[in-house]
């Protein structure tokens, strides 16, 4: 392959390489965009606060609050299988209707670091036949709070 073709082969891989770059960054101010309602700066998304799991004893669960918890079912005295988050902590948004029954509803009022014993019971047509109408007791601890570090500034 002669010079010249090289120099256009590589020149035409750098352009779509570039190409690809800038539709990536376009997509992800878009996105950002959907998420929050106005154009940001690169710098800006950068210096966007994180949130990150608040444990302040003082803190009390509320409907809509992001929380992190730990969860493990029993029914019969026994643990359910699959029904645990193994201490691996679950996001979850109060009041999203993720989990069963009134279980979100029951953690309203809790304090990140709450352990607590809470009653349930599985619906008639649950997908697990065994389970079906059964009351369930979940041992639950409540992790900590999404949120910012300084709640004044988020």
């Amino acid at each position: 392959m002669d010079q010249n073709k090289k120099f256009k082969l590589r020149r035409n891989t750098y352009t779509i390489a570039l190409v690809l770059v800038a539709a990536a960054a376009i997509f992800g101010f878009y996105t950002n965009y959907k998420q929050t309602g106005s154009f940001t700066n690169g710098i800006d998304l950068l210096m966007r606060k994180q949130e990150v799991v608040l444990t302040d004893p003082t803190l009390e669960i509320k409907k809509g609050d992001k929380v992190n918890i730990d969860f493990v079912g029993y029914v019969d005295g026994e643990e359910v299988k699959d029904g645990s988050t193994d201490g691996h902590g679950v996001r979850l948004t109060v009041g999203s209707g993720r989990l069963l029954g009134d279980m979100e509803e029951q953690l309203v009022g809790h304090h990140p670091g709450d352990h607590f014993t809470m009653t349930l019971t599985f619906p008639e047509d649950f997908k697990r036949k065994e389970l079906q109408g059964k009351e369930a007791t979940i041992d639950m601890t409540v992790n900590g709070i999404y949120g910012y570090e300084d709640e004044e500034n988020p």
